[in-house]
């Protein structure tokens, strides 16, 4: 997986995104919450899992290219799975309340 990045001292953009002290790590999305913030110790090992854990979006369409993502780590962590077509009525509804 390739993941875009940038570093920076700009004040202007720590205020922007309220980094508190003179670090911080934020993953911006065009998904769920738009913005994820790395809670802690700033690590190789916890940058690795905020990333892993974050970089996907939670609802994600199922198909043979997803179908990896989806299931990877399943077993390490909690997971809920909903399967249903994207063709039925309620499928907008759904969608809505996740």
């Amino acid at each position: 997986m390739v993941i875009d990045f940038g570093i920076t001292s700009t004040d202007e953009l720590f205020q922007l995104f309220r980094v508190e002290g003179d670090s911080g790590v934020i993953i911006l999305k065009k998904y769920d919450e738009g913005m994820t913030r790395l809670q802690g110790e700033i690590t190789t090992e916890t940058v690795s899992n905020f990333v892993d854990n974050n970089s996907q979006p939670l609802l994600m369409e199922f198909k043979t290219e997803t179908s990896k993502i989806i299931f990877q780590g399943f077993q390490a962590s909690p997971n809920l799975i909903i399967f249903i077509s994207s063709k039925t009525e309620l499928f907008e509804e759904i969608l809505d309340n996740f």
